[in-house]
């Protein structure tokens, strides 16, 4: 099962990596700035109907890149082992760590308990100055 992730990521980014490529290279309706560009040169190299192939191949890729998506998603479910797949149904099987020491360092030995300021003492008024004669 662990080999077959590995295969279909590998697939996944390969089809990524050219999805991104002929989406750059494709022609835009409006000929835009890639024209500006190129100077029509995509037509002379590569020939007429060159935009007809880029399309039809990016729509083939798109549907492979979904369904790689989808058998990507299935298979690593299943080595995970979780039924629904869903994330909250694995954080409610985990029990929550409810005993925290009161202070820290609370769970270590000849470690004694911080001492807590108390009230403040009551100070005395200072002293008045001597009168001069």
């Amino acid at each position: 099962m662990h080999f077959l992730a590995v295969l279909l990521t590998i697939v996944e980014v390969i089809v990524c990596l050219l999805l991104i490529g002929l989406v750059l290279i494709q022609r835009s309706k409006g000929e835009g700035i890639s024209a500006a560009i190129s100077g029509g040169m995509g037509e002379s190299l590569f020939g007429a109907n060159v935009g007809n192939v880029v399309t039809r191949t990016t729509v083939v890729l798109g549907i492979v890149f979904l369904l790689n998506t989808i058998c990507l998603t299935l298979v690593m479910t299943k080595s995970r082992g979780v039924s629904t797949g869903s994330v909250m149904d694995e954080m409610a099987k985990q029990p929550a760590n409810r005993t925290a020491p009161a202070y820290p360092g609370a769970g270590q030995q000849g470690t004694a308990a911080p001492a807590m300021p108390g009230p403040a003492a009551p100070v005395a008024p200072a002293p008045a100055a001597p009168a001069k004669p």
